[in-house]
Parts: C-alpha cells; structure tokens; sequence
C-alpha cells in the first residue's frame, strides 16, 4: 500500500525481510505503535536458499506462523553434507524450504495483523538526530519525494546491501562477507532421488560450497556461495566467478550434475546475492537505533543461512 507516511510513530522499523517483519509483529503485539515499511512493495522475490533450518522453525513459533508456513513448504528430515575429502554426513533435523516470495509475505502480514502499519516503497535517505544525537526516526524517499517519521526507536533491518547501512552512518566495511547465487530447476523426474538437504563442500568450490533443496513438485533450489579470503573483503581479491563456480559444482557433485545436465534451459531465476555474516561489517546499535538481521551479520558463515537469525 503507498500513500503518505505517518509523521510519528512508537517504533519505525526499515526493511520488511524476515528481521523487520519479525521485530514489527512482536513490537506491535506488546501494543506499540510501529511503522513497518520497506524499499519494495510486497511480495518480492528474494535471492536465498529458502532453506529453514531449525532455528527458523523455533522462531516461527514463537511467532505463532509455524503451522502455516510448514503447511505450504516442503518439509524434509535429513541434512546431507558433503565433505572435500568425500565423507558424507547425514543430520536428521525439522528442515523445510519455502521461496522467500511467500516466506517474506506471510511474516509481513502477519505484523500487520498484529497492529503494524505498513508503508513503501519507502527508501532510507538519513537518520534523524536530536541535538544529544541520538536517533529520533528517518528521512525516507518517496518516489520523488521525501518524506520525514519521527520514532521513539529505528530499527534497521535492511539486508546486505551496505547502502542503507552507510545512509545510516553504520558500515564498518562495505563489502560483503562474500556472495552467493542461485537458481531453480524443474525435474520432477529427480523428484524422488534427493529426499534430503544439501549442503556441499569441495575444493574445486575455492573454499565456497554448493547446496540443492528440494523445494516441491519437482522444483528444486540450487546454488553456490563463496567467501572473502581474510584480508581480502575490500578489493575483492581472488573472488570467483560465480556462474563458473555453479559449473565446477555440476562437476564434482552428481546430483548437481544430473540436474542441470540440460543446460541453462532448465535454470531459472539465476541471480546472485551479497552475504553478510558472522556479525561483522556494521555497527549493531547507537542511541535510538538498532541493526538486526543481516544488516548486522546475522548469517552463518558456515553455509549462507541466516533466515532464523535474523528472525531471533
């Protein structure tokens, strides 16, 4: 919904992923007044593995969405990971895989639901500031014109792009922890031949790793991801190419082989994605205002996967 945005609010809350959904529902619960808004109008597509692990289930709960959520995803019982040197492991745990497009808009409406008003597209220019300067709300543009909120509290809950973070006066390091890319596929032919989860490690990947989620009806998520070398995240040092790095992965790893065996006709929606993880590059928090979710590096380092993160 567009429209002018409010001149005030208890909280305002920039970024409607899973951090900023999150935070407006259980804020507007408590009987706040939050303004939830966002750059995109809703639902959009979001660059990710859709994979919800078990921290994500426990986080919909308390949210009271689990039922509805694994309701409409694939569920699955077993993560396999795939060692460099050729061991494999197999961890049974609640997992589920749900594209973020529906993901995303069922925690935005459920902080609606809650008493959360909702506003965008709506993009952070600056923060607002007292003469103690501590934050008192935001300068957002809308469309051509811009608008100010004025909030008790801010929460800055907008991914990893660091454009927000450096309008904000958070970012530590604008470039991200590394990068990750993915696609989908439709085989329902292979629909019964990967019954779990997984997560790929090989050193042809260059210190990045491969994942494929069955995501239903014979759809399935895959991609790679990589990390900066320590030292490297400024200039982008020795970083891979990300589709050359998806092609390495069909080499080393049969299921990935099998599934793009047809080519680029059977790939769709391939677009890549920074990650920040680790809790590093950004500021978490200054008077009035707080960082969440990915903004702050709540993705592991270990796979890509932040989505329960960022809602805890």
């Amino acid at each position: 919904m567009a429209g002018t945005a409010p001149a005030s609010c208890d909280v305002l809350v920039i970024g409607a992923g899973p951090a900023g959904s999150a935070c407006a529902q259980v804020l507007a619960r408590a009987g706040l007044d939050v303004l939830l808004c966002d750059r995109h109008a809703f639902p959009r597509d979001k660059v990710c593995g859709d994979g919800l692990i078990p921290d994500a289930h426990r986080a919909l709960a308390r949210l009271g969405l689990a039922d509805a959520v694994l309701a409409r995803a694939a569920r699955t019982s077993r993560l396999d990971c795939f060692a460099p040197r050729g061991g494999t492991l197999a961890v049974p745990a609640q997992l589920a895989v749900l594209r973020r497009r529906e993901l995303d808009e069922m925690l935005r409406q459920a902080a609606l639901k809650a008493g959360a008003r909702w506003q965008s597209p709506l993009r952070l220019e600056a923060l607002l500031e007292d003469a103690a300067g501590r934050v008192i709300g935001a300068r957002l543009r809308e469309g051509e014109s811009v608008c100010e909120v004025r909030a008790r509290w801010t929460v800055l809950a907008t991914g990893a792009d660091a454009k927000a973070l450096e309008a904000a006066g958070m970012c530590e390091r604008r470039a991200p922890s590394g990068m990750a890319l993915r696609g989908y596929v439709h085989r329902p032919d292979m629909a019964g031949q990967i019954g779990g989860l997984q997560v790929v490690w090989h050193k042809a990947l260059r210190g990045g790793y491969g994942w494929i989620f069955p995501a239903g009806g014979g759809r399935f998520n895959i991609g790679v991801g990589y990390l900066h070398r320590q030292g490297a995240e400024r200039d982008h040092q020795g970083a891979p190419n990300l589709r050359e790095l998806l092609a390495a992965f069909a080499r080393v790893h049969q299921p990935a082989q099998s599934l793009l065996q047809d080519g680029a006709a059977s790939l769709h929606d391939l677009k890549g994605a920074p990650l920040r993880c680790s809790l590093g590059g950004a500021r978490k928090s200054r008077p009035g205002l707080l960082v969440a979710g990915e903004a702050a590096g709540s993705t592991y380092l270990f796979t890509g996967e932040g989505i329960g993160k960022a809602m805890e």
